[in-house]
């Protein structure tokens, strides 16, 4: 029974309704295969789907993952009295990379902005003296403004950073902030985040920030509908004042840099 494909499919049109009847055949015989098999720890191109080439789900895993995940929200809350938990397929991503900066000159490394595979950024710190603090920012604007600060590195992922920490045992000891757009898409991803590091802190997505740069925001589009289910009191209340409003969009870029750093300091401590 494939009911709650079926409603995930209608709730998340927005993501594939320009897709070809043949690659949306494909989708939904992707997404059926990994609702009944699991996929911890697979690549990408092991999910043996029959027909369907393993290129064409490599190159839409994200699309994959984002209709298994509403299904599977879908069914956890009508199944189960636990809260759904949303966190991809838990594939392997031996290619994933990240980019990173080093925010802290005293940090010894040879260079200050480097892009690399997750695991070969894993290696580093392995004797305990990574750094202290990690800012976690989805927006490279941002992520290039950020200033020096004292003991931290920045990573920016292009939407799988958050994805990367789990592999980077020097972020995960360290002291995580997440920086993200004040909408829904940025509350899911901090909530994908503490699924990894349930110690990850958020910066500048409050209702005080909303407030005061209420008139540099704007509707978003396609915002998500998932149910967050690791955000503190304020954040769900910050993330339901921006549904309540009409789906506000504020973009962290947009936010004055005089505001920004004394939150983002406090935040590092």
């Amino acid at each position: 029974d494939h009911s709650e494909l079926s409603l995930a499919a209608a709730a998340t049109a927005p993501l594939w309704e320009k897709l070809p009847d043949r690659d949306m055949e494909r989708l939904l015989a992707v997404c059926r295969w990994v609702l009944e098999h699991p996929t911890e720890g697979l690549r990408a191109r092991e999910v043996a789907v029959p027909g369907v080439d393993t290129k064409w789900i490599e190159t839409r895993i994200r699309l994959v993952e984002q209709l298994v995940d509403a299904a599977r929200s879908g069914r956890d809350s009508a199944a189960h009295d636990e809260p759904p938990i949303v966190s991809g397929l838990g594939l392997k991503r031996s290619d994933l990379r990240v980019r990173m900066r080093i925010l802290d000159p005293a940090i010894l490394f040879p260079l200050r902005d480097v892009e690399s595979p997750v695991d070969q950024l894993a290696e580093l710190w392995d004797d305990g003296t990574g750094p202290q603090h990690l800012v976690v920012v989805e927006n490279l604007t941002t992520f290039l403004a950020l200033p020096p600060l004292p003991g931290a590195v920045a990573l920016f992922g292009r939407g799988f950073a958050v994805d990367a920490v789990a592999a980077l045992p020097w972020a995960l000891a360290a002291l995580i902030v997440y920086w993200g757009d004040l909408d829904s898409h940025g509350f899911a991803i901090l909530d994908r985040l503490r699924h990894h590091a349930p110690h990850a802190v958020s910066v500048l997505m409050d209702v005080e920030t909303l407030d005061t740069w209420r008139d540099l925001t704007v509707t978003d589009p396609r915002p998500t509908r998932r149910e967050p289910t690791r955000l503190t009191a304020d954040e769900v209340a910050t993330l339901e004042l921006l549904t309540a409003r009409g789906d506000l969009r504020l973009e962290q870029e947009r936010i004055a840099w005089d505001w920004v750093l004394p939150r983002l300091r406090s935040a590092l401590g």
